[in-house]
């Protein structure tokens, strides 16, 4: 199960990178947290071993690009209270 979610993350990386430079990153990271939010969900529908592993993958392939864009957008937002200080925030 855990390599299931590796290889989904592995997959998704490039995929979802370039879907981020397209669409900006707040918009990228909203369809994220919106897949990321429906894979999670499905799965308490999950039947059998072989559906929650394919599950497992999806949710790697919705969460790949969250961690990296995070990082990106958070110096961005009103909490930083100086442009010198954003480097810190």
């Amino acid at each position: 199960m855990t390599a299931s979610f590796q290889l989904g993350m592995m997959a998704g990386q490039v995929p979802v990178g370039a879907f981020m430079d397209r669409v900006g990153t707040r918009i990228g990271l909203a369809a994220i947290f919106i897949a990321w939010s429906i894979v999670g969900g499905a799965h308490a529908l999950a039947s059998g071993l072989m559906g929650f592993v394919a599950l497992r993958f999806l949710m790697g392939l919705s969460e790949c690009g969250s961690n990296k864009e995070m990082l990106i957008e958070s110096p961005e937002q009103p909490h930083c209270p100086s442009p010198e200080l954003r480097r810190f925030c």
